[in-house]
Order: structure tokens, then sequence, then C-alpha cells
């Protein structure tokens, strides 16, 4: 798929996801997992075509989430891919003054 075939919104997601998590609400799960199915599509595409904010995209991940609403809605979260890692590292005493340089 060629990056002309995306929303640009699809895109600033993944900038986003990079420093910060976005929840988009959606009606269905059948949404929430063709929305997840366009963003990993569309950074296979960044990559491909060596898009500026392939580096960002990279370092997201999608996460869907069910609002057990009555309507029936979802949320596809993007967001930072270790984001919900830190607080397990920080409780087994890792700090960033252990981390190597990278």
């Amino acid at each position: 798929m060629a990056l002309e075939e995306f929303s640009p919104l699809l895109v600033e997601a993944w900038r986003r996801s990079a420093t910060e998590t976005v929840a988009i609400t959606v009606v269905s799960l059948e949404m929430a997992r063709h929305l997840r199915y366009r963003l990993y599509k569309l950074r296979v595409a960044m990559r491909a075509s060596n898009h500026p904010a392939t580096a960002l995209a990279n370092r997201g991940s999608v996460t869907l989430l069910d609002l057990r609403s009555p309507e029936g809605s979802w949320q596809v979260l993007v967001g930072p891919a270790d984001s919900g890692l830190d607080e397990a590292l920080l409780s087994a005493g890792i700090t960033l003054d252990d981390a190597p340089e990278l």
C-alpha cells in the first residue's frame, strides 16, 4: 500500500504516540480492529517509503480497550510501546542511572 492511500490523520496519530497515548473512541469492535489494521499497514508503508515519522511510529503500539458501554464502544489506544512497563521497572529498582547509553 502506498502512503497516499492513508489519511494524514493516521500519520499524526503515530507522531503523537511517541510522547503520549492517543485514545480514539469508535462504535464497535469491528471498527477498532479496522483502525488498528490501518495503523499497522500505514507503519509498514512508512517504513517502505522512508517517511520522516517512521522512527516515531516504530516506538508506538496499539491496544484495543472495551469500554463496556451500552453502545458497544471501544477505545483504540495508540501510545508509546513501553509506557505500561515504566511502573513495573521502577518498582523493581531500575532507574535511568542504571541504563546504558544507546
